[in-house]
């Protein structure tokens, strides 16, 4: 639902946690695997449930290939690494050929 909401001024309409305000001043839900988001896509998340990790506007359930987490966040490995560990970017569990 959305919310009417004044700012030092006159009132706007607002998205409540869990939606967006789409450019059309229609709220929709987020998508299921974002915490909150932005749009104008659904899955446009600007922050993750605790269980799934923030990568770039989205919130998979583990960090894909090339990337390593970190604090819940996803990070890229280093050019050289085709998959890397979650200690740091230089951690190669396998290289670009």
């Amino acid at each position: 639902m959305c919310r009417y909401q004044e700012v030092e001024g006159p009132g706007n309409w607002d998205s409540a946690p869990g939606q967006y305000l789409s450019k059309h001043g229609l709220c929709h839900l987020c998508d299921a695997t974002c915490l909150q988001c932005t749009g104008p896509e659904r899955e446009d998340c600007i922050s993750c449930p605790p269980t799934r990790f923030f990568d770039d506007g989205r919130c998979p359930i583990r960090c894909q290939t090339g990337r390593y987490a970190l604090g819940r966040q996803c990070y890229l490995c280093h050019h050289t690494c085709h998959e890397c560990t979650d200690e740091g970017p230089d951690n190669c569990t396998s290289c670009d050929r």
